[in-house]
């Protein structure tokens, strides 16, 4: 996701998600974030903070401190970094020149919070509603998904789709079963009808 930093002072301003944008390959599968996914997450969360690659030892910013903004727009996940510190020089100068221009961010899907299709030959997971936000973070190379996490929530996809199946399966069975029936019962009828005849 695009970042930026100020000319004129020292803060970083970037979109940590976009909404209704298919990610890249995510190992098997991509994603889609629904608008609106992180209105609740947002009101859950209000110690957000700004790390540099997701590490810890590298804090930017902090919600609570006043120094972090995390809000959602019309596009998607917003924040902004004010004042980065001065111990930080290196990562704002990289900013700068370019280096790092990708944002990511850490979180939690809420229960029931995302759907599975298959769309074009691609499986595409949908997120629909965060349950926390952790931190933002300018990246390198933006992180991928809780892959453990995405493969249950995957996996109890595709036991609902066999079940679907196997149910339609059932019908059609039974559908068919019916048709012969009916098959038999009017042969009968127009025998009887034709001898009665």
């Amino acid at each position: 996701m695009e970042l930026r930093a100020a000319e004129d002072d020292r803060s970083v301003q970037g979109y940590a998600a976009v909404y209704n944008s298919e990610s890249n390959t995510l190992g098997w599968f991509t994603e889609i974030i629904e608008r609106g996914a992180f209105t609740e997450a947002l009101q859950r969360s209000p110690d957000i903070v700004a790390l540099y690659n997701h590490d810890e030892n590298y804090v930017l910013g902090r919600r609570d401190a006043g120094t972090l903004s995390v809000w959602e727009d019309e596009r998607g996940l917003q924040y902004k970094i004010d004042n980065l510190p001065n111990s930080r020089e290196d990562v704002l100068e990289a900013i700068k020149r370019g280096d790092v221009n990708k944002s990511s961010f850490a979180f939690t899907i809420a229960p029931g919070g995302d759907r599975w299709e298959e769309r074009d030959g691609k499986t595409i997971r949908t997120i629909t509603k965060f349950d926390r936000i952790y931190d933002v973070s300018p990246v390198v190379y933006p992180a991928y998904s809780d892959s453990s996490v995405a493969k249950r929530s995957f996996d109890q996809w595709v036991e609902q789709q066999k079940e679907q199946s196997e149910e339609q399966e059932t019908e059609q069975r039974e559908d068919t079963q019916e048709l012969k029936a009916f098959n038999e019962w009017l042969e009968r009828t127009l025998k009887l009808r034709k001898e009665f005849l």
